[in-house]
């Protein structure tokens, strides 16, 4: 836990870093040498409720870069938490996720401040829990592990000005998506809702 802590608080300061790097670049440059706005820092609060009803809380921080007028790319990092959960052999307690992620989203052409758009973020999770078998209640193993992540979801942007801008997605994603039915993988339905600053 504390070593998942730690990488959660570095990444977060280097993407800080970039962000702060990216701006000063793009002041240094002329106005007719570059399109203005071309990156953005969002921050989201993020909560999944999961297919087996268990809640998971967290944040959000991404940097993106428009690469044309429909498409942005970006990376982020997520921490999420859930206080348990439970499937057909073993009871999770204390789970920590801390996923990195790459972000692709399609804005749909609109001439008002409203932008619907979809998104699909694909990374890997760094987990962090404590696992009992329910034939053996009251011994618990921690667990690290490492797996696919991936969200895909449709949304809303609204412009409040050429600097900042509302936004909230709702979707579905997956902490260590795989085909092997034994891999822990709370999964679920999630609402993310935040602050883009351009």
């Amino acid at each position: 836990m504390f070593v998942l802590r730690k990488l959660f608080y570095f990444t977060v300061l280097l993407l800080i870093f970039q962000f702060n790097a990216f701006s000063s670049d793009i002041r240094s440059f002329k106005s007719d040498s570059l399109p203005e706005n071309t990156h953005s820092f969002s921050i989201k609060y993020v909560d999944m409720i999961s297919t087996h009803k268990n809640r998971f809380r967290g944040a959000n921080i991404m940097l993106s870069e428009k690469i044309s007028n429909n498409l942005n790319w970006g990376v982020g990092i997520e921490y999420s938490y859930g206080s348990s959960y439970s499937d057909e052999y073993f009871n999770l307690h204390n789970l920590s996720y801390i996923p990195i992620f790459f972000d692709l989203t399609y804005k749909i052409k609109t001439t008002n401040k409203l932008k619907p758009f979809v998104s699909v973020d694909p990374g890997l999770s760094f987990a962090n829990y404590n696992l009992e078998m329910k034939n053996e209640l009251n011994k618990k193993i921690l667990i690290r592990e490492l797996g696919f992540y991936l969200y895909t979801g449709v949304g809303l942007k609204y412009q409040i000005d050429n600097r900042l801008s509302t936004v909230i997605d709702f979707g579905f994603k997956g902490y260590k998506m795989s085909f092997n039915n034994l891999d822990m993988n709370p999964h679920g339905f999630v609402i993310r809702a935040g602050l883009v600053f351009q």
